[in-house]
């Protein structure tokens, strides 16, 4: 297992497990005293209880099927199970909304009197709900056909931990419609965090195939991917924010704070495809030194076994056909690029009673992945 795919199993496991444990903390001490929270910060007066158990199940269901070749059947059955306890969830918090209803799950058996001015004080956000389902869908459908062979698991983990991402740039820069809509109750930062945790995490569950197999990738497109990702997520909020930092703090006007967030963007941008420029060039130089010293040995090999006389033959097992160096030519006395190239050719040569225990020596060679002797 290469590097970058033991970073992305560590990667899975540290979503699944703050997914597990933030919820469960947060459900405890609402259990034992629904004030502690809200003593140790204000902003935990935003998070709902329905929202910790969905994110919960989904914590459970992806540390259950974080390694592939560990998910025996009974882990399998479990984190399906969880991940359809979590849809659920998120199916009846939308019907609430969409339904103008009340099913009696918010408080979850917790008074939450804090928040009692609320019309509805531990329902979770519908943002959040859509969340929660596309990633309890995409737990759901992670290895199995046909969702999985099509990428509806990953495109469905991408969706929720963008409606999550979307929620924490919004407290970034304090824009209140991107995480709460309307009237309807708010999606808790933390809640947030989580759902983007959770989104990355079942995207790395699974790193060869997919949208993950572009990124995982050790060809030039993987290896620029890689390096151009964070910047392509971190350089537009980054903008955005001094953007909107030159505008509040009502020294620049409107237009001034455009033009500041496009010249930083700019600046930026050219200084890491510099930088990515001679990345790559380096990179290349590498490429090409090891290629020389390949061929110096390819042509060294060579002509070794033309003074020593020795001939070579390569046999491709996918085509059926078999080349002859110009020396193993010139031992079986054919003349220079006379060969059929084929298996059926090479018995020709042979003396009749070798053809059969040749034949049989080149399987059993085949078979075992052995060498031919």
């Amino acid at each position: 297992m290469t590097s970058m795919l033991l970073t992305l199993r560590r990667v899975v496991l540290s979503a699944a497990g703050l997914a597990i444990a933030f919820p469960a903390l947060t459900l405890l001490c609402w259990a034992y005293d629904h004030s502690l929270l809200y003593h140790l910060h204000a902003s935990f007066r935003t998070l709902k209880p329905t929202t910790m158990l969905a994110v919960l199940f989904c914590g459970l269901s992806l540390w259950l099927q974080a390694e592939e070749s560990a998910v025996t059947t009974a882990r399998r059955y479990v984190a399906q199970g969880s991940a359809i306890v979590a849809t659920l969830l998120a199916t009846l918090i939308l019907s609430e909304h969409l339904l103008a209803i009340d099913l009696g799950i918010d408080l979850w058996r917790i008074a939450l009197p804090e928040i009692s001015s609320d019309a509805h004080p531990g329902r979770t956000a519908p943002a959040t709900a859509v969340a929660i389902l596309t990633l309890g869908l995409a737990l759901l459908w992670l290895d199995t056909k046909p969702f999985a062979t099509y990428f509806f698991d990953q495109s469905a983990a991408l969706m929720g931990g963008t409606i999550g991402s979307i929620g924490l740039v919004g407290y970034l820069y304090g824009v209140q419609n991107l995480y709460k809509v309307g009237t309807f109750t708010s999606t808790s930062v933390y809640s947030a965090l989580l759902l983007v945790t959770l989104g990355l995490g079942i995207l790395c569950a699974r790193p060869a195939r997919g949208l993950m197999a572009t990124l995982t990738s050790e060809k030039l497109g993987g290896v620029m991917l890689r390096r151009l990702l964070p910047f392509a997520v971190v350089l537009p909020i980054l903008a955005g924010w001094i953007r909107i930092a030159a505008q509040r703090s009502g020294k620049y006007d409107f237009n001034f704070g455009v033009a500041l967030a496009v010249a930083a963007v700019m600046l930026i941008m050219l200084a890491f495809l510099w930088l990515l420029a001679g990345s790559l060039n380096h990179t290349d130089g590498q490429k090409k030194h090891i290629m020389q010293i390949l061929q110096q040995r390819e042509a060294r090999h060579r002509l070794a076994l033309r003074a020593g006389r020795m001939g070579t033959f390569h046999q491709d097992l996918d085509n059926e056909s078999l080349v002859f160096s110009p020396e193993l030519e010139a031992i079986f006395g054919l003349p220079p690029m006379s060969f059929a190239s084929t298996f059926a050719a090479f018995q020709q040569l042979i003396h009749p009673d070798d053809r059969q225990r040749v034949q049989q020596t080149v399987a059993e060679a085949v078979e075992n992945r052995t060498a031919y002797d």
